[in-house]
């Protein structure tokens, strides 16, 4: 079941921090993202690896290969940004 853009926007209203994206040659943009220190991989196993959770379309047109995001005042690589069937995507980070 996919969700509506205000449903996710409520979701990450209330469990959600502010993070900025930087694609690469385009302006950086204000979007609201769930942090795990730990994130969880597509086999649903947790790694030591930093995780972002964060709202499908914000990566809409985004070439994400090139692609920052600062959190908690630390910037991130995003790598393997995996979309699923609910609106969501998780995006693995690594530091930089």
């Amino acid at each position: 079941m996919k969700f509506s853009a205000a449903d996710i926007d409520a979701m990450l209203a209330v469990t959600g921090i502010s993070a900025m994206l930087s694609p690469a040659l385009e302006l950086p943009k204000a979007i609201t993202v769930k942090f795990r220190r730990n994130g969880i991989d597509a086999m649903g196993m947790l790694t030591d690896k930093p995780q972002a959770v964060c709202k499908e379309s914000d990566f809409d047109g985004i070439d994400y290969r090139n692609c920052q995001i600062e959190i908690n005042s630390t910037t991130y690589r995003i790598s393997r940004p995996r979309p699923d069937d609910a609106g969501f995507v998780f995006i693995d980070l690594t530091r930089l």
